[in-house]
């Protein structure tokens, strides 16, 4: 997921370099934080779903899988997509917990005006696949599209 320059030196002088470096473990669905200290391994958490940021790689994943979703993948061809860290948090939610990327399909960015979100989908990277989909209700009034969500 990432490495992450701590410092260059403790407080006290007894590091010279500290990094922090991230994994996700998708199949035990658990971030795994290592602080390696001047190239050694001084620590090692286990952490949430939630409590690292999504990384770009996560990133391409989860738009990928959406945009080959067979259901809604000739709608979103040619629109953009972005995506975000949105872990569910319903107990009754078949992701939960899991970490999960709502991916969000635009019209192509114009610099001059807001584009409004047409088709979303909530990816699941632990089990790599699309749990939910559907057209964004925040589209235009004059838009006749309905706005139902599906679930897979």
């Amino acid at each position: 997921m990432g490495a992450y320059l701590v410092s260059n030196r403790d407080v006290r002088r007894e590091v010279d370099l500290r990094i922090l470096v991230c994994f996700f473990n998708y199949t035990r669905n658990q971030l795994i934080e290592v602080t390696v200290d001047d190239g050694t391994v001084s620590k090692i958490r286990v952490g949430e779903s939630f409590q690292h940021p999504e990384a770009p790689i996560e990133m391409a994943q989860a738009i990928g899988l959406a945009r080959a979703h067979p259901k809604i993948r000739g709608c979103v061809a040619h629109l953009e997509a972005h995506a975000i860290l949105s872990v569910p948090m319903d107990a009754s939610a078949p992701s939960y917990r899991h970490r999960c990327l709502l991916v969000i399909f635009t019209e192509l960015n114009d610099p001059h005006r807001e584009v409004p979100a047409k088709f979303s989908a909530l990816v699941d990277l632990c089990d790599q696949t699309v749990v939910a989909f559907g057209e964004c209700a925040c589209c235009d009034e004059k838009d006749d599209r309905s706005h139902a969500s599906h679930h897979d």
